[in-house]
């Protein structure tokens, strides 16, 4: 018997008797999946390979939530130095997580099930240069040939305090200068209304496809758990009653 069979483990279906389509977590919904999925093959051989996975996926949403904690507290009360960093050391602990899945999907199990599990990630496809050139190790560290020494600067300062804030505006607001439209508005207030109206990024450059990289936690987080969802479901198929 397998070491990695899920019948060596002693692993219950979290949500049992709720339909997968109504666990509103994706991350939570995969464990569910998961569970209901003991019977199939692949379970027996590699369960532990896929439940890593979702604990993946598990603690992008752990750092999605507090990523997001720390936002909205800065609507009302402007971010002192510790906040902005604690904003970028939950941005990191993200990725870094993000850069775990990536290696998974890119392992001999996933790609038996799926050819090319890239265009099942688009959006992880695009944001693993954060990991390859930040997070994992930066490229200030452990230059590639392509990485010159104003490239290393860019990617060491990507998710510091050293860097630049980069803002998006949400959908129905349209961004104006505040500092000189609102002049009879307190500052503290002009601040904490950036942080309201408009997401929080983050820029790298990738050098590969010679193009800025953008990564807004709050706009991205959904797009990149519903990836990550879809490859759980090709590698365990389940019938539409689940």
């Amino acid at each position: 018997m397998s070491w990695k069979n899920i019948d060596n483990f002693n692993f219950k279906d979290p949500y049992e008797g709720i339909a997968l389509d109504e666990i509103h977590s994706l991350s939570e919904r995969a464990a569910s999946h998961i569970a209901r999925s003991r019977n199939l093959p692949m379970l027996k051989h590699s369960f532990v390979n896929i439940y890593g996975a979702i604990e993946m996926m598990q603690g992008l949403t752990y750092h999605h939530a507090r990523f997001m904690s720390l936002i909205e507290s800065c609507y009302t009360t402007v971010p002192t130095i510790q906040t902005a960093g604690a904003l970028r050391h939950e941005a990191v602990a993200y990725l870094n997580r993000l850069g775990q899945f990536w290696s998974f999907s890119k392992s001999d199990l996933v790609k038996k099930c799926c050819s090319f599990p890239e265009e099942t990630l688009p959006t992880l496809s695009k944001l693993i240069v954060f990991r390859n050139k930040h997070t994992a190790h930066r490229s200030i560290d452990s230059p590639k040939p392509e990485d010159s020494d104003g490239l290393q600067v860019m990617n060491a300062i990507s998710l510091s305090i050293l860097g630049e804030q980069l803002f998006c505006p949400k959908p129905g607001y349209t961004p104006t200068d505040l500092f000189s439209v609102n002049t009879g508005k307190d500052l503290d207030e002009l601040r904490c209304s950036l942080y309201r109206n408009e997401y929080l990024g983050f820029q790298i450059y990738d050098v590969k496809d010679s193009t800025h990289v953008n990564f807004y936690i709050e706009q991205d987080h959904e797009l990149i758990m519903r990836e990550a969802y879809c490859l759980i479901s090709i590698l365990l198929p389940l019938t539409p009653s689940l």
